[in-house]
C-alpha cells in the first residue's frame, strides 16, 4: 500500500502488476489486492496464452478443488482469469508461477 501510494501520488500513469500462481490462491490473492489495495491491478503472465505455454509443467486438481475453481466460472470478481478458468477445468490442471522460470 505505501509504494502504491508513493508511486501514484508522484506518477498519476502508475501501472501495477501482479505476477502469481494459475491456481486458485493465485486469483485470490490478486482479487484480494485490487479490491483492498490498488483498484486498478493489473495481472502479468495469469493468463490463458501462459498456462498453455507451460501446460507441461501444470500439475493435475483433485476432486475437492475442482469445485473451487468452478465457482470462479462466472463470477465479476474473476473476470480477467475467464479464459485460462475454461482451459484449466477442462484440462484438469494448475500451473505454479515458478514453472515460468525453468
Amino acid at each position: 500500500m505505501q509504494i502504491y501510494t508513493a508511486a501514484t501520488h508522484k506518477e498519476r500513469d502508475f501501472t501495477s502488476f501482479f505476477w502469481g500462481d494459475i491456481d486458485l490462491g493465485g486469483f485470490n490473492i490478486f482479487t484480494h489486492i485490487r479490491e483492498r489495495v490498488i483498484p486498478n491491478l493489473k495481472v502479468f503472465n495469469m493468463d490463458e496464452s501462459t498456462f498453455l505455454k507451460y501446460r507441461n509443467y501444470a500439475e493435475p486438481i483433485d476432486s475437492a478443488y475442482r469445485p473451487k475453481l468452478s465457482r470462479m466460472v462466472g463470477d465479476p470478481r474473476y473476470e480477467v482469469f475467464q479464459s485460462v478458468l475454461e482451459v484449466m477445468l477442462k484440462d484438469g490442471l494448475r500451473l505454479e508461477q515458478e514453472a515460468q522460470l525453468l
